[in-house]
């Protein structure tokens, strides 16, 4: 049944998909990867094309020349399901902190690594690989989780560095 829905999205969203083949050699598998991120990090359904768009923001303007996804649920994903362990993850809890963001060993840290990690990090639902095949229309870059289900978008590094303080800091 999955398959058959995937399949009726990747029909809906024949050329979104083939744009997606400029992030890896299987369009199919790279939208898989990115809504299974999505899928992650949106906890209401309808901010899930906002997030999308702010990966495929990241991944494909040239302007932003880090290519860093910086999603936190790749980086907890690692280190539940890399072998070996990366070395920061010995003794992971769920919580990350600064050792996690900056251990390149993780091949899933999208902290350290640019572009798509090397596979999905959860089995993502329909809702999340139509919002990555049919992504909000954004300038949005950044995003924050405001600590109640809903996300503070950012269309500046100042901007989400603000956000980040409020929100994630508690100022």
């Amino acid at each position: 049944n999955y398959l058959i829905q995937f399949r009726n999205v990747s029909r809906r969203h024949s050329r979104a998909l083939r744009e997606l083949g400029s992030l890896g050699d299987d369009p199919e598998h790279v939208a898989v990867i990115l809504a299974s991120i999505v899928e992650k990090e949106a906890v209401r359904t309808e901010e899930m094309p906002l997030i999308a768009g702010v990966f495929l923001n990241r991944l494909l303007d040239a302007k932003f020349k880090s290519h860093l996804l910086q999603a936190d649920p790749t980086v907890s994903y690692g280190c539940v399901a890399s072998v070996p362990l990366p070395t920061s993850c010995t003794g992971f809890t769920g919580k990350l902190g600064r050792s996690h963001l900056g251990d390149a060993t993780n091949p899933y840290n999208t902290y350290q690594h640019p572009g798509l990690p090397p596979g999905p990090i959860s089995n993502p639902g329909i809702a999340a690989l139509e919002a990555v095949l049919d992504p909000a229309d954004t300038k949005y870059m950044y995003f924050v989780a405001r600590g109640n289900g809903t996300h503070q978008f950012s269309t500046t590094l100042e901007q989400h560095k603000a956000a980040v303080k409020k929100y994630r800091d508690g100022d």
